[in-house]
């Protein structure tokens, strides 16, 4: 058994050996075919049929993207028909600089979609109805008004469309050491209207964020820098996400709750617009 384990061991690493000299020596055009091929063997999430099902040859749009995730473990770019993106600003620490037209390049493989400069919580360029479906990985935790959000992102699926939400799970991230947020929580920040400017979070996340675990920052004092640029940048996590709380959130803002699950690193969620 041990005999068979290295030899398990030896096969991965000289796979890895392969891909990293792969991505080093061939063109550009080949790696991005060598990286779908690769993504096209990442196990899906259970019940991945309900999620692939809810876009297939469909419109959508896509909120703080183009996200790894829906090219690996929730595959839903090879079956969409289009799908456009939303983000906040034409300068991101995620995307570099963007600029709104169309231009958005999610998959190689589809065509490209139009890039809207948006809020989440503000979407007024896009007329209600207008998606089949709404995709969004790691982004809504960046928003002060999560709820505000999802009502917004709700007016712009059309009746019967979908929601693929995905949040991160503070365990291997640098919220490990924050409490989960109450709904009432989310609720207050919706009755009083905050914007993104809004810090009310701050003083939590300064006392309990884990530097060692946060990539773009060195020390405690840049980090503080950073966060009052909030605005600017929207580094900060502002609330801590649980399967309960998304569900709450989900239910309250007019979404029927389809299914909800987690991979090693984020929960994900399919809700239905009604």
């Amino acid at each position: 058994m041990k005999d068979f384990r290295g030899i398990l061991l030896s096969m991965n690493y000289i796979k890895k050996i392969i891909f990293h000299a792969a991505k080093v020596f061939l063109p550009k055009w080949a790696k991005e075919e060598l990286i779908i091929f690769r993504n096209m063997f990442v196990k899906n999430i259970n019940n991945f049929n309900l999620y692939k099902d809810s876009v297939l040859n469909n419109k959508g749009v896509e909120i703080g993207g183009p996200s790894n995730i829906f090219q690996r473990e929730i595959p839903v770019y090879r079956y969409l028909k289009s799908l456009d993106g939303v983000n906040y600003n034409i300068n991101t620490i995620w995307e570099g600089s963007i600029s709104e037209g169309i231009n958005y390049l999610f998959y190689k493989r589809k065509p490209i979609g139009y890039q809207f400069i948006s809020e989440a919580t503000d979407m007024r360029k896009i007329a209600d109805q207008s998606y089949d479906f709404i995709i969004s990985s790691n982004c809504l935790e960046h928003s002060t008004n999560p709820l505000k959000a999802l009502r917004e992102w709700r007016r712009i699926i059309k009746r019967n469309g979908s929601l693929i939400l995905v949040l991160p799970k503070k365990d291997l991230n640098f919220d490990h050491k924050r409490k989960y947020t109450k709904f009432s929580t989310l609720l207050n920040a919706y009755k009083n209207d905050y914007d993104e400017a809004n810090l009310n979070a701050l003083d939590e996340i300064l006392e309990h964020h884990d530097i060692s675990r946060d990539g773009g920052i060195d020390n405690f004092e840049d980090f503080k820098t950073r966060s009052l640029n909030n605005f600017e940048n929207r580094c900060l996590h502002h609330y801590v996400y649980s399967k309960d709380l998304i569900k709450e959130m989900l239910v309250s803002t007019d979404f029927r709750l389809v299914d909800v699950g987690e991979t090693m690193y984020d929960y994900y969620a399919l809700a239905d617009r009604i």
